[in-house]
């Protein structure tokens, strides 16, 4: 049954609008979907987290952590709907194995077409859909590859690389071969001639992370190095956290670890930033990256290093429809500022969302 929104008495935010349909919250910590024009399409009653995959199909959260998919019209689908590819109307799926809900341990993945007939069953430990192709991840810990008609590419890949924090050039894709890494086109030929131990896609502005002789080094598109670093890895789990110690946060901009904090440098090695942040992230937009202050506060500064938002927030985020910086303060308010740090709307609001059209809906107390 639908019912106005105007009937939640406990409303607490509305966010995550695809289209038509959105997520809304309540003060007991629960999640329902809502219409734009306020009709309670599924109440806030039994489950605690709400996503919309995209305009049509919602993941659905219980208290005991088992999900649910549905679609716009209450159908319950597949188990878990996580990706939709409209080029070739599939869509990737993972479903719980083992009658568990310790989804980090025991999801799988599996391919079905747009009206959720399996095409590929939930057998993958993982599947990228990238560059107009399906990389598969077995459980032997070895990649297959499969091109949009699901047709084998190659049978047996040690590791597949995507590049982490900026944008690769030409959709190319790093694999691992008997041992050695190289990069492939979008079409699937070899561009890279070097022997190389570890290998990530080269960034739009022509440059990679390689690994020489135990070490990471960056090279330019000639393959020449530019820099050698003291790192053998980029990232490191068996540490603790933060993991990264060399990443792209720009197609030219690296940011590396040092003395327990991080620092901005270009891949010639020139230091732009010193180490000073807690973190610097891989999630920015538009020549602008996320950092985190030792104290714990949030800001964003620019590929040049300087401060755009200062660290004074509990939370940022950039909107990319808007260009826009979202900020939730240290008492719990909300905010915003464009693109370049200029105030939008004062730090007063209990809530603001942003849907995909660019529409900002603000809550005062």
């Amino acid at each position: 049954m639908l019912m106005n929104v105007s009937q939640v008495k406990n409303l607490i935010s509305v966010k995550d609008f695809k289209n038509q349909y959105g997520v809304y919250r309540t003060s007991d910590n629960k999640e329902g979907i809502i219409k734009r024009n306020g009709e309670i399409i599924f109440p806030a009653k039994d489950y605690m987290s709400v996503i919309a995959l995209n305009d049509h199909l919602f993941d659905l959260t219980k208290e005991d952590f088992t999900h649910a998919t549905f679609d716009t019209n209450l159908n319950e689908i597949l188990p878990i709907m996580i990706d939709y590819n409209g080029s070739n109307g599939h869509c990737i799926f993972y479903e719980h194995v083992n009658g568990t809900s310790n989804l980090e341990e025991n999801k799988k993945f599996g391919i079905c077409d747009s009206n959720y007939q399996v095409l590929l069953p939930a057998i993958y430990e993982r599947i990228i859909y990238f560059a107009e192709t399906y990389w598969l991840k077995k459980s032997d810990r070895c990649w297959l590859v499969l091109n949009e008609q699901l047709e084998t590419s190659y049978s047996i890949v040690e590791d597949v690389r995507l590049l982490i924090g900026a944008k690769a050039k030409d959709k190319s894709v790093a694999v691992a071969l008997n041992g050695e890494y190289f990069l492939l086109s979008a079409q699937k030929k070899r561009i890279t001639k070097g022997h190389y131990e570890f290998l990530e896609p080269f960034t739009e502005a022509g440059y990679a992370i390689a690994k020489v002789n135990g070490k990471l080094v960056i090279i330019d598109e000639e393959e020449q190095i530019l820099h050698h670093t003291n790192y053998s890895a980029t990232y490191d789990d068996s540490l603790p956290y933060p993991y990264w110690r060399c990443m792209w946060v720009a197609s030219n901009r690296l940011a590396f670890y040092q003395d327990e904090k991080f620092g901005l440098m270009t891949p010639e090695g020139k230091v732009i930033v010193e180490p000073t942040y807690a973190e610097i992230l891989v999630l920015g937009c538009e020549e602008l990256i996320p950092v985190k202050s030792t104290e714990g506060l949030r800001g964003y500064i620019n590929v040049n290093g300087e401060i755009v938002i200062p660290c004074l927030y509990k939370h940022v985020t950039f909107n990319r429809t808007t260009h826009q910086f979202r900020v939730k303060t240290t008492e719990n308010k909300y905010g915003l500022f464009d693109k370049n740090g200029n105030p939008v709307l004062p730090t007063i609001f209990k809530q603001i969302t942003i849907d995909q059209d660019g529409h900002v809906l603000a809550l005062l107390d």
